[in-house]
């Protein structure tokens, strides 16, 4: 069993919970300069393309462009990880239609309420290259629970932030996608060339972000 503990903080009107957990004891993390993935490793059970093992951990596929894996790494029960199937896209790339499409799909069918979150580059929080989206249970109190009511307002914090709450009349995927890269344009214009690892970037890079969807 995981040893697991959570520490409060308040600063001001922002309350942090952090969470310290023996499950990411042995968690992989990208090198300063991560090795080319090639081939299949069949060692670790890795498929063609993929650093991430995935064998004995998969739920399975939700389209032909995702499949659903069990994080074994979990800082939640569950916390699950939905991954492409072209091993070969990365977690440095923005999301495209297949990904809003498949994640949406979770968000609508599974019984718990769930919030998923992708993290975006290196200086997004990604410790795998494969592409891929996690989605854990909805935790009360959330840093933006405010949008889910109309007259809600957002807390004052010390950082940028990008927001936009969802018509659920106007909520197709293709809109999704809209919102999302108009984001994702936003926090360009903010934040392009001021992250750590910019220089070491490839060259289909976006800017690192970290967006969170949840469906009400």
């Amino acid at each position: 069993m995981d040893k697991q503990e959570i520490v409060e903080h308040n600063d001001g009107d922002l309350k942090f919970h952090f969470l310290l957990t023996s499950a990411l004891a042995n968690k992989p993390t990208i090198p300063p300069k991560a090795p080319a993935v090639n081939g299949t490793d069949e060692l670790d059970h890795k498929r063609e393309g993929s650093d991430i093992s995935t064998r004995g951990f998969e739920i399975g596929g939700i389209s032909t462009s995702h499949f659903l894996v069990a994080n074994k790494f979990c800082s939640a029960r569950p916390h699950l990880m939905l991954v492409t199937s072209d091993s070969y896209q990365r977690q440095c790339e923005g999301l495209n239609l297949n990904d809003i499409k498949s994640v949406w799909f979770l968000l609508s069918v599974l019984d718990t309420e769930y919030v998923a979150f992708y993290n975006c580059g290196q200086d997004g929080g990604c410790s795998r290259l494969h592409k891929h989206l996690q989605l854990i249970p909805t935790s009360p109190n959330l840093f933006a629970s405010f949008l889910d009511s109309v007259d809600g307002q957002p807390p004052q914090v010390p950082f940028e932030w990008f927001y936009r709450r969802l018509n659920p009349h106007d909520s197709t995927r293709e809109r999704l996608l809209d919102i999302y890269n108009h984001l994702l344009e936003q926090a360009t214009n903010k934040g392009w060339g001021l992250s750590e690892n910019f220089g070491t970037a490839p060259p289909n890079a976006v800017c690192p972000h970290k967006p969170i969807v949840k469906k009400s």
